[in-house]
């Protein structure tokens, strides 16, 4: 594994040009002998990356959490109770539809993921540690096109979770708000208030009763709120924030099987102050709509983030080591 982890200055190095991200690269891994060896890379320091565009989201999103692009048409919900998909305008941020879905009861709503016949919701937000009732709910697309809502669920718990005491500040290592949908499983990227580490866990995507399958895990100090994948490559983003606010992405390119952790790991710093960052999807090809609930003052937005000159640094780092 070579971890490419960069400093914490967001808003200092602007104008981005990846060309000099490379030129960093080349001029360090040339010590670098081992895909192994990550020590040398360890506090290589890249540009801070800057939305394309931002805009205010309807003030009803103030506690957006996930988000999918279907349909031509881009979805937002909720983390509360309400079993609702808000259909979004991203030139203004404004509501146009809304997709209503009757009798689904929702706990903590925390992720939207989606795949050719399904959309799935993560209904897995656990900050209080006591659940046992985690469940995705796979809602057919087919169902919401004909107005004949069809719902089926996994339910799932984590193969280490032992206790299960309520805690109200927040010290559990078994809060979740991010998944993935990859051939038949679904993984979950947890988000671990006590260790500031993340953890993978992998189920079946199919209905049915779950032990959650523990991977890896790994020190991201931060929190994570949302992964995507991109399609057709062995490359993944993260979204998070820190104990200040501060958010970032971590991009995993070349992995090895489901061991997203393994390849190249580059934590990138966001241009974005006070910014909770919580949902990602993608817009066209390495450009994806970022979504931020709203902040003490500050309203929800909607960002667009491109990171194809991230993805390109990667794939050179690669191309190096390899060498």
């Amino acid at each position: 594994m070579v971890e490419l982890i960069n400093g914490d200055f967001p808003g200092m190095l602007n104008n981005f040009n990846y060309k000099y991200v490379l030129l960093g690269i080349a001029l360090l891994y040339g010590s670098c002998t081992s895909k192994n060896d990550s020590s040398v890379l360890s506090d290589v320091f890249v540009h801070a990356i800057r939305p394309l565009s931002s805009v205010n989201l309807d003030a009803s999103l103030d506690e957006n959490s996930g988000a999918i692009v279907w349909n031509d048409t881009l979805w937002l919900q909720n983390d509360s109770s309400e079993p609702i998909l808000y259909g979004v305008d991203p030139s203004n941020g404004q509501i146009i539809s809304k997709i209503e879905i009757a009798g689904l009861q929702i706990q903590d709503w925390e992720s939207l993921a989606h795949d050719e016949d399904f959309v799935y919701f993560g209904d897995f937000g656990n900050n209080s540690n006591y659940r046992a009732n985690l469940r995705i709910f796979r809602l057919a697309k087919e169902s919401i096109l004909n107005g004949q809502i069809k719902l089926d669920t996994l339910r799932f718990f984590y193969e280490d979770q032992q206790d299960y005491t309520y805690n109200e500040t927040l010290e559990t290592d078994f809060d979740c708000e991010s998944m993935v949908i990859i051939g038949d499983s679904i993984f979950l990227f947890t988000k671990q208030w006590t260790s500031q580490e993340t953890a993978v866990y992998s189920l079946p995507k199919m209905p049915g009763d779950y032990c959650a399958k523990k991977i890896e895990q790994f020190k991201i100090d931060g929190l994570i709120t949302e992964a995507l994948k991109f399609p057709n490559e062995n490359t993944i983003v993260l979204t998070g924030y820190n104990e200040w606010m501060n958010p970032f992405f971590v991009l995993l390119h070349a992995y090895d099987g489901s061991y997203f952790f393994s390849g190249n790991v580059i934590k990138i710093q966001a241009d974005l102050w006070m910014n909770q960052i919580e949902a990602i999807c993608l817009k066209n090809k390495y450009q994806c709509y970022v979504s931020s609930e709203g902040f003490l003052r500050m309203s929800p937005e909607l960002h667009v983030f491109d990171f194809e000159p991230y993805v390109d640094a990667a794939r050179s780092l690669q191309t190096g080591i390899e060498n």
